[in-house]
């Protein structure tokens, strides 16, 4: 049975969960480079019945909302849940916060990603931090709201992703268009560009004044649970979420340190 835990808030004109249930586990990337075996090991164990398992028990744990990548793998994977739910009571929705792939545009023309991820359903797409970074660092940037208009046309809220927070406080100074950033929290010792300072991010968290979605919540695995869950509270703003990548025996205790963290 669904409970409702953890607070939601209106994102995308929907009311969502605080935390989504994250990808990256589910796709393979761990972001441990100094083990190259560990991706291949999450994508041997996400089969599509333990995605499936998965995203099942995020909802039961009170998570209507997931973020996950624009590919076929994840086509496939919300085909499958969206099939459960036509056969249970009330038929559960879980909605899907859309990431652009980059390894789906190789060229740099986002667009087709974006539209082929509009054919299957999202709540909302932003484009990738990797992607934004990439455009920034080019001296490009200015592409970036051609693709938010893009993501508009095509009937969705339309975000930016980054690593980097000087990028979107330009956007918003630039008035780029976005409804939503994405954006990463805590430092990955290992991977330096995923944050290069926490507290610049957490000031971006507080200060920027569009809904934001938190990532690298937890560090990719590496930080306490309880602990960097309550960092978030502390950090976020009331209407802010963060995404948390799981596997399906995580996903009870981590709903529960979120809520207690939230509701403090």
């Amino acid at each position: 049975m669904e409970h409702n835990s953890v607070p939601r808030v209106s994102f995308a004109g929907r009311q969502v969960s605080r935390m989504l249930l994250g990808g990256n586990p589910l796709s393979g990337f761990g972001h441990r480079p100094a083990d190259p075996d560990f991706d291949r090991q999450l994508r041997a164990y996400f089969t599509d019945e333990k995605v499936l398992e998965t995203m099942i028990a995020a909802w039961r744990a009170g998570l209507n909302a997931c973020h996950l990548r624009g590919d076929d793998n994840v086509f496939r994977w919300l085909a499958n849940f969206r099939a459960w739910a036509a056969t249970q009571p009330g038929r559960p929705e879980m909605h899907w916060l859309a990431q652009t792939a980059p390894d789906r545009y190789p060229d740099g023309r986002v667009e087709g990603n974006i539209e082929a991820i509009a054919e299957h359903g999202p709540l909302a797409i932003y484009v990738h931090g990797g992607t934004s970074d990439k455009l920034y660092k080019d001296g490009r940037l200015e592409e970036l709201p051609t693709l938010v208009t893009y993501i508009k046309k095509l009937g969705f809220p339309a975000g930016i992703g980054s690593h980097r927070p000087e990028l979107l406080r330009a956007a918003e100074e630039r008035g780029y268009g976005a409804d939503f950033y994405v954006l990463s929290l805590r430092s990955v010792a290992d991977e330096p560009n995923v944050c290069r300072d926490e507290a610049a991010a957490a000031a971006a968290f507080r200060e920027l004044p569009r809904q934001m979605v938190a990532i690298k919540v937890l560090a990719a695995g590496r930080l306490p649970a309880a602990e960097a869950f309550r960092y978030a509270a502390r950090t976020l703003k009331l209407t802010d979420l963060m995404t948390v990548g799981m596997r399906d025996y995580e996903v009870e205790e981590n709903t529960r340190l979120v809520a207690a963290a939230l509701g403090r």
